[in-house]
């Protein structure tokens, strides 16, 4: 079973990795949580993995933290939740955060994941029963070994900063950044799976389509791809649209022509 890999990012997408380590090249499904942290393509990066075995397939799914893979590897244990089901809840969120949703059964927070209506959160809740408890628990003590694997040019922190005591209880304005963050994660997440099958369709080369992914989730982070996102978009559709136009007439000047 192989449980980590660290290699040169060969490809990233909207929903799996390639991984090159040692010459052999691993494709890993992850979770958008998991993509969001990672570096370019090109670049080093690592993964806790998960092998999936089944008796027609064997599935690899990387994961940036140990805990995360444990909340994936705690979900499809449950009948009514398979990987992709798996990598749709914890997609947007870390699994301390989905772990939080599922203990309170918050399923608003979940409803705008396709296939995910409120019966089904409520019914995983159950199912999941005191394996959630148990998870929280890990969690809450410091035991979730939930150390991300962060490249160190990736960590803003320095290792000697001091943490200065808080001269008020800021949790309740930390629950609610949080919650703003998940929701950004969300819809960042769902706008790159739209976008990458969008442009695909419209017979853009994969390449293409990934690099236009990347640059997006870099101009996310710095907090500028609204204007940039929409002028691409813009640009995008009207070179498919010329393309639409032009070829019908194209038809009627050979058919012109011929008569």
């Amino acid at each position: 079973m192989i449980g980590y890999l660290q290699g040169k990012l060969l490809r990233k997408t909207a929903h799996s990795v390639l991984l090159l380590t040692n010459g052999v090249g691993y494709e890993l499904e992850c979770p958008a949580s998991t993509l969001w942290n990672l570096p370019k393509a090109g670049e080093l990066a690592e993964l806790h993995v998960l092998t999936h075995v089944r008796e027609d397939a064997i599935r690899l799914f990387g994961f940036g933290s140990l805990f995360d893979r444990e909340v994936f590897e705690t979900l499809i244990g449950v009948a009514s939740v398979g990987p992709k089901l798996g990598l749709s809840l914890l997609g947007p969120h870390t699994g301390r955060e989905l772990v939080d949703i599922l203990f309170f059964n918050e399923s608003a927070q979940l409803l705008s994941i396709p296939g995910v209506g409120k019966r089904k959160v409520e019914k995983l809740v159950v199912d999941l029963g005191p394996k959630i408890e148990r998870l929280r628990e890990q969690a809450l003590s410091g035991e979730e070994s939930a150390v991300p694997l962060v490249r160190a040019s990736r960590d803003h922190t320095a290792e000697n900063e001091v943490e200065e005591p808080a001269l008020f209880d800021d949790s309740e304005a930390r629950s609610s950044s949080q919650t703003k963050q998940r929701q950004e994660r969300v819809r960042e997440a769902q706008l790159c799976t739209d976008l990458e099958s969008a442009l695909l369709n419209m017979g853009h080369k994969e390449k293409t389509v990934q690099s236009h992914l990347d640059w997006i989730r870099e101009e996310w982070k710095e907090g500028r791809v609204e204007a940039q996102l929409e002028a691409s978009l813009r640009h995008l559709l009207q070179k498919q649209s010329s393309r639409l136009v032009t070829s019908p007439d194209a038809g009627s000047s050979r058919e012109a022509s011929d008569a």
